[in-house]
């Protein structure tokens, strides 16, 4: 009996510590940009609050973990699991992408951390609107092998959406469910944090990607098309974000600069661009990729690039290389983007001098490679890969490869 008491108290103790967002409920992001971290916030800066640590990190680090622990970004309406939370930091797992476990790469993990004003629950959501599931598109998902998610009644955005009424940007990716359309425009539902209901709003059909029956070959040439739109905007460049996942303004290419800083647990240093403010919007190497798939309809999951190499296949000598397939760097992924032009495009990073996501010649990336011929010819030998950066500063590369893009 004594054994007993000692038990009930001890659960009743766990219950009421366990905080509320602890029950594996399932919610979706509420802001048009969430930035999230592989680490708990709450703990890598004791010194200060999540909310001060998520609002001050940089566009992208130059040395040391704390410069910017930024992982991945979410975007209104995706879908994520609760997993736990720590004051005011929730830890989530997202259905649409995974990355491998340093140490055990056949481990899938989904999970990050983020602000909790970030996200809001279904349970939250059902008490205020009971028909909400028909307004929130359905989440990609890993394992949706009937491709749910691309149906006729999803639009996905191409390019950013400004909002007036609201004075918000919505990133390209972001999915909203279509209530009607014309040749000229989109009627979609978007979610408002304010009255936690769903507006209607008129949006132009030219910004957004509409989805109907297409082949892999088409899915391919939709995938490089949005690249190459997205590496020529109309004005400047989308800027280089560590750990970005989304595109919401551009910014003046070569305007950035490296700053260092002495804080309570390290001295740090990182990069920033005067024209942007938090959170950061724009793409890494990976996400460029990553989110670029997704829009199109392309089985890609894969977070880094490290993980891509790990899952996709590569070239061999009785393949062809392609356009949409991935020259892979431990440092990055560039994208083949023009074959007979020898073009590639990559989120390339400020160390290489350009902080933006590019389309540029193989011999402006590659010291010695002219051709996507000569290219292949180096893969195909075995032979070491000599990368320049926009100083004309040499790395060379013993371990590189080449990805053929899932279909």
């Amino acid at each position: 009996m004594f054994r007993c008491k000692i038990f009930y108290v001890f659960l009743a103790l766990i219950l009421q510590t366990t905080p509320i967002f602890s029950y594996y409920q399932k919610g979706f992001c509420a802001v048009p940009v969430a930035d999230c971290s592989c680490h708990c916030l709450t703990t890598l800066f004791e010194h200060q609050d999540a909310t001060t640590s998520y609002n001050t990190l940089a566009i992208s680090g130059k040395a040391g973990l704390h410069a910017c622990p930024r992982d991945h970004q979410l975007l209104l309406h995706e879908e994520v699991i609760i997993l736990d939370q720590i004051e005011d930091e929730i830890h989530i797992e997202v259905p649409n992408l995974f990355y491998n476990d340093t140490h055990f790469t056949s481990y899938r993990k989904k999970d990050f951390w983020t602000l909790k004003k970030n996200i809001i629950t279904y349970q939250e959501l059902e008490e205020k609107n009971k028909t909400y599931r028909s307004y929130l598109p359905h989440p990609i998902q890993i394992n949706d092998t009937a491709c749910l998610a691309y149906n006729s009644y999803t639009v996905t955005l191409k390019l950013p959406l400004y909002d007036q009424k609201a004075e918000k940007i919505y990133s390209a990716g972001t999915r909203f469910v279509l209530e009607s359309q014309t040749d000229e425009h989109c009627n979609i539902w978007i979610f408002n944090p304010t009255s936690l209901a769903f507006d209607l709003k008129t949006i132009d059909r030219a910004i957004c990607y509409t989805y109907e029956e297409k082949t892999k070959t088409e899915k391919l040439h939709d995938f490089i098309n949005l690249l190459k739109m997205w590496a020529h905007p109309k004005d400047g460049a989308i800027p280089f974000v560590w750990g970005g996942c989304s595109f919401c303004t551009t910014c003046i290419q070569k305007d950035f600069k490296a700053l260092s800083e002495n804080r309570p647990y390290q001295e740090i240093e990182y990069w920033e661009r005067s024209d942007q403010k938090n959170p950061y919007t724009g793409f890494d190497s990976s996400s460029l990729i990553l989110r670029a798939a997704q829009i199109v309809g392309v089985p890609y999951f894969y977070k880094n690039a490290q993980t891509a190499y790990n899952n996709l296949t590569q070239l061999d000598y009785t393949e062809t290389l392609q356009e949409g397939d991935l020259i892979w760097l431990p440092s990055g992924l560039l994208v083949v983007s023009d074959i007979s032009e020898n073009k590639i495009i990559v989120a390339s990073g400020y160390q290489t001098g350009y902080g933006a996501i590019i389309e540029c010649d193989l011999i402006s990336f590659f010291t010695t490679i002219n051709s996507y011929a000569e290219l292949t010819k180096t893969y195909l030998n075995k032979l070491p890969l000599e990368c320049k950066n926009n100083d004309g500063i040499t790395k060379t590369f013993k371990n590189w490869s080449i990805l053929k893009m899932p279909q």
